[in-house]
C-alpha cells in the first residue's frame, strides 16, 4: 500500500488534540473497523487498488470506487462508475454533499462523516473582544497550561498507604473496565446495530431488484419466442438499465439481435427467389415485410435496400416509382 498524503490514518475514536477544524471518515465495519481517516487534501481516492487514499478491504468495491473532492467547508463523495455503486443515507446516489454524521455506504463497508472543531482556548481567550474572559473560562485555559502543584507530603502518605491495601487485597482478578472502555463498547455495540440494520435494509432492496429484473427478462423471452424481436430488445435493455452487468439480460439480447439479423436475412433471400422465378408480387410482399419490421429504423442499411429493391419490382410491374404502399396512410 502506498503512503497516502491525502489522509491520516489513526486507530482511535478520539478527536485530534490540534486545534481547527477536521474532516474525518471513521470505518465502522470489516477489518478496518475502528480506523479514523483525516483528509488532508483537497482529494482522496477510496476503492480496492494499491493507489487509493483510504483503501478497502472489500470484494464488493471497485478499484478505484469513489473520490472525495473538498468544497468550501466539506467534501463532495463521487461514484468514479463503480460496479455496485455508493450509498449516502440509505440512498444509493451519484455524487452527495457530505454532511456532518453522514453515513457512507462502500461495497459491503461503512464509514461516518464528520466535522470536528477543536478550539484553541488560550487564543480563544486572548481574542475575546469583550475584554477580560469569565471566570470559568480562565481557570480552563490556566489548567491547560500552567504545571500542577506537587501533592504534599500528607496526601502522598495516604495516596501510598491506600495503594498497600489495595495490592494486599488484590486476588489477582482483572481490573474494573474504565469509564472510556465502557463508553468504547457502547459505540461499537451501537456502529454494529446500525451496520446490521443497513446491511438488511440493502439486502431487501437486492433481493426487490432482483425479482424485478427476473419478471422483465421473462417478459423478453416471452416476445423472443413469439418472433416480436424488437419488443424482445426493449425488454432486455430495461434490465441493462437497472442492473449493467446482468449476464442473464447481455446474453438474451444479444442472442435476440442474433436472431432478429438471421429472419431478415431469410427474407431477402425469399424475396430474391420470387424475383428471380419472375413472381414480381410475391417479392413486392416479402420486400414490405422487411419494411414493415424496420418501420422504426428508418435508416436501417436494410430497410433502405429492401426499398431500393421494392422500386425495382415497381419497375417490372409497370407501375410509377412509389406506387406500391407498404404501409397505410
Amino acid at each position: 500500500m502506498k503512503q497516502s498524503n491525502a489522509v491520516a490514518i489513526v486507530k482511535s475514536f478520539k478527536a485530534p488534540p490540534a486545534p481547527g477544524k477536521h474532516y474525518r471518515l471513521l470505518c465502522m465495519t470489516g477489518e478496518h473497523k475502528g480506523t479514523s481517516y483525516y483528509l488532508k487534501e483537497n482529494r482522496a481516492l477510496l476503492g480496492r487498488s494499491e493507489e487509493a487514499d483510504v483503501l478497502l478491504v472489500d470484494v464488493k468495491a471497485s478499484r478505484e470506487h469513489a473520490e472525495l473532492t473538498k468544497f468550501k467547508d466539506t467534501y463532495i463523495v463521487t461514484d468514479l462508475g463503480s460496479q455496485n455503486g455508493i450509498i449516502v443515507n440509505d440512498l444509493k446516489v451519484a455524487q452527495h454533499t457530505l454532511t456532518n454524521g453522514d453515513k457512507l455506504i462502500i461495497g459491503q463497508t461503512v464509514f461516518r462523516f464528520d466535522i470536528l472543531e477543536v478550539k484553541d482556548l488560550i487564543a480563544e481567550i486572548k481574542n475575546n473582544p469583550l475584554g477580560k474572559p469569565s471566570k470559568a473560562e480562565s481557570e480552563k485555559a490556566e489548567a491547560a497550561v500552567t504545571p500542577k502543584k506537587k501533592p504534599s507530603r500528607l496526601i502522598m502518605i495516604g495516596v501510598a498507604a491506600v495503594f498497600v491495601i489495595f495490592m494486599m487485597l488484590d486476588d489477582g482478578g482483572k481490573q474494573p473496565a474504565t469509564k472510556k472502555e465502557d463508553s468504547d463498547k457502547k459505540v461499537q455495540d451501537i456502529t454494529d446495530s446500525y451496520t446490521a440494520q443497513l446491511l438488511k435494509k440493502k439486502e431487501v432492496e437486492d433481493k426487490d431488484l432482483q425479482k424485478k429484473l427476473d419478471s422483465i427478462i421473462q417478459r423478453g423471452q416471452r416476445e423472443y419466442r413469439e418472433g416480436n424481436f424488437f419488443r424482445a430488445i426493449e425488454e432486455f435493455n430495461l434490465a441493462l438499465v437497472l442492473n449493467p452487468n446482468n449476464g442473464r439480460a447481455a446474453f438474451y439480447l444479444n442472442k435476440t439481435k442474433q436472431a432478429l439479423d438471421h429472419s431478415i436475412e431469410e427474407l431477402f433471400l425469399k424475396a430474391r427467389r420470387d424475383y428471380d422465378s419472375l413472381r414480381y408480387q410475391s417479392a413486392a410482399l416479402t420486400y414490405c415485410s422487411i419494411m414493415r419490421i424496420l418501420e422504426a429504423y428508418k435508416d436501417d442499411e436494410r430497410f433502405k435496400r429492401a426499398e431500393g429493391q421494392l422500386r425495382n419490382v415497381e419497375k417490372e410491374l409497370g407501375m410509377l416509382e412509389g406506387e406500391y404502399k407498404c404501409f397505410e396512410e
